[in-house]
This record gives structure tokens, C-alpha cells and sequence, in this order.
């Protein structure tokens, strides 16, 4: 029975077009990006804090990355991933986790739009230009420029996240839009309490827009607070039974949060996360690892995804999960990826 159900989820995957909505880090040759496993990924160009002409300088390298390697593709509209499920071949959705690279001209809007990318976050935990983030306590919502922003990323055909927002900047955000925003990774805090995460009311608005919430496997939202336990895939499958009974089927995807290539400067950006944000991994982290500043990064790294899951790598397992847990193959496919897929149909021109 095992062997037979291990062979649906199996299939069903393999026929599936399958989106990570959130990567970073990718450096040619990617060693483990599979297109067996995931056919695109919304990839973090650069890092959050970059302004517009180190943006330019990082979109340009990941099309030189993706140009000499065989196994990756740029992806400008749908029928490009499409392509890349035909062709084997991971597909690369460009993306800022931060509106910084804009310095508050929307002219730069078309222009990173013509460089490939597609997806913009406004915020990454704090305050910007464009609104503020999860962290800020005031929680002031969106700036005036964020709102010409938002109209501008509409016009334009840019998909709009809002992950990493401040509760009042997603719910006016949300309103704001013309287009369905997502949020490409974020779980219920009703099921994780953390300032990442999002409320129902926050779900219920973004799916009652045609958006959809990408469910993250990173360890540190979607632990269920539980001191001192690495969260399991069932965890994170409840995330997505959540958000499936509170908003439906159509409004549910996936992320893994997670590097797209093995590389030293991962534990560093670890730990310079950890300073400068204690408030989102600190908590989980230190229930696993008490003398955290003197733990080893290789063990921390680990414990950054549920057990079982290491990262992009590894989402055949949810398929099985999904399946296991009594979803109908359509439904399946709608969480691996068609409800991103439709997202990105209505926005991308």
C-alpha cells in the first residue's frame, strides 16, 4: 500500500507544475536545483538592504548565472514556465524581498520589470519608503509613496508580495491593489505565533482579493511554538490545512524560504539575520540551541527546516503529505503550484 501510494504522489509530482515562491541565493551551478522536484522558484535577487544600482548589478549577474547553465531559465510570463516544465529545466522568477532598489522612483518600476523581474516585496520587517514592516511597532501602514507604488506596480503587470508587511500596510495594501497580491511566504499565526506570520483577517483579505498565501517550511514559522521541537512536514501541513479550511483550495501555495546552492556565506547571513531580526528565529532557535552564539552553524542550518525537508529539494514529500492527508490530485496540484500560476497569469503583461 505504501510502495502504491509512494508511486501516485510520485507521479502527481512529476506531472505537476511545482513553485517555490521563495528562494535566495543562487550561484551557478546550483547543485541541487532539480526540475523532477520544482519547475520555478521566485528567486531573492541580491540581498534586502541593496540599493537600485547594486540591484542592477545582481539582476545582471543572475542572467549571466542562468545564461551559461543548461539546467535554469528566466522566467518573464507563464508560458515560460510552462516552457521550462517541457524543456526539464528550473525556472527562475526574479525577485526583490525589499522596494529599497526602487530610492523612491517609480520609474524604476518598468525598468527592473524590463530587466525580468517580476515579483516586488514592499517591506522586509521595518519601516521604508513604501509602508512598514511586521517589526515596526506603530504599525503606520502605508506610506503615500507606497501607495503610488502599488498603483504603479498595477499599471505595469509587477506582482506585488507583501510578505514581511506590517499587519495595517497588507490590509491596505490588499485594499489598494487592482491586481491579487500574495503573500509568497508566510504561515497562520493562529498555528505559529511570530511576527511573520499573518491573522485571519489578513488570509481571509488577500484570498477575498484572488491572492494567495505561499506556506513556508521555515522552521522558525511553522514550529507551533513548541520550545525545544524541530517542527515535521505534518507541522507544516497543518499550516496548509489552515488556510485551506479558512480561505479554500484556490488561495494556498507553497515556499521553503530556502537557498537555491551550498555556500559558507549561508551560516554568516544566519547569524547576521539572527542580530539584526532576534524577534522572528531567536525565539525557536534558542529552545533547540541555549548557548546559541556558541552553537555550530551546520547544526543550526539544519534545524531551519522541519525534518524531512531540507529546502527546494525536497517538495515531493509535501505531494505525499497532501495526498496522504486525503486531498483530490486536482486539489494537490492547485497547492504545488496552479494557484501561484493564476496569480501570475492576471498580473504579468
Amino acid at each position: 500500500m505504501m510502495t502504491e501510494h509512494t508511486e501516485r504522489s510520485a507521479q502527481l509530482h512529476g506531472d505537476s507544475i511545482v513553485i517555490d515562491c521563495l528562494t535566495w541565493m543562487y550561484k551557478n551551478p546550483p547543485t541541487f536545483l532539480n526540475p523532477k522536484g520544482v519547475t520555478a522558484t521566485n528567486l531573492t535577487v541580491g540581498e534586502t538592504d541593496q540599493d537600485f544600482a547594486r540591484a542592477v548589478q545582481e539582476v545582471a549577474k543572475v542572467w549571466r548565472d542562468a545564461d551559461a547553465d543548461p539546467n535554469t531559465t528566466i522566467i518573464e510570463s507563464v508560458s515560460d514556465i510552462e516552457a521550462a516544465k517541457k524543456n526539464d529545466q528550473v525556472g527562475l522568477i526574479l525577485g526583490f524581498q525589499h522596494s529599497l532598489p526602487l530610492e523612491m522612483n517609480l520609474d524604476r518600476v518598468d525598468l527592473f520589470y524590463r530587466q525580468g523581474v517580476r515579483i516586488i516585496q514592499l517591506t522586509y520587517n521595518d519601516r521604508t519608503f513604501a509602508g512598514d514592516g511586521c517589526l515596526e511597532p506603530r504599525d503606520g501602514g502605508l506610506s503615500l509613496f507606497g501607495r503610488r507604488l502599488i498603483e504603479e506596480m498595477n499599471a505595469v503587470g509587477m506582482v506585488l508580495d507583501l510578505s514581511h508587511a506590517g499587519h495595517r500596510t497588507s490590509l491596505e495594501a490588499i485594499e489598494l491593489s487592482a491586481a491579487p497580491p500574495i503573500f509568497s511566504h508566510a504561515n497562520p499565526a493562529a498555528l505559529t505565533s511570530n511576527p511573520r506570520n499573518l491573522t485571519d483577517e489578513e488570509i481571509k483579505a488577500v484570498a477575498a482579493a484572488g491572492g494567495v498565501v505561499g506556506c513556508c517550511t521555515w522552521a522558525p514559522i511553522c514550529w507551533k511554538n513548541r520550545e525545544g521541537k524541530r517542527p515535521s512536514v505534518n507541522d507544516f501541513l497543518d499550516h496548509i490545512d489552515y488556510v485551506v479550511d479558512l480561505v479554500g483550495i484556490d488561495h494556498v501555495g507553497l515556499a521553503t524560504d530556502s537557498p537555491c546552492a551550498e555556500d559558507p556565506w549561508i551560516d554568516q547571513h544566519s547569524l547576521e539575520f539572527n542580530t539584526v531580526f532576534p524577534e522572528i528565529a531567536t525565539p525557536y532557535l534558542k529552545g533547540l540551541f541555549p548557548n546559541l552564539d556558541e552553537a555550530d552553524p551546520a547544526q543550526v542550518r539544519e534545524t531551519k527546516q522541519p525534518e524531512g525537508i531540507h529546502g527546494v529539494q525536497d517538495l515531493r514529500v509535501v505531494t505525499g503529505g497532501l495526498l496522504h492527508r486525503g486531498y483530490k490530485p486536482e486539489d494537490v496540484k492547485k497547492v504545488l503550484g496552479e494557484n501561484f500560476l493564476r496569480v501570475f497569469r492576471q498580473v504579468w503583461q
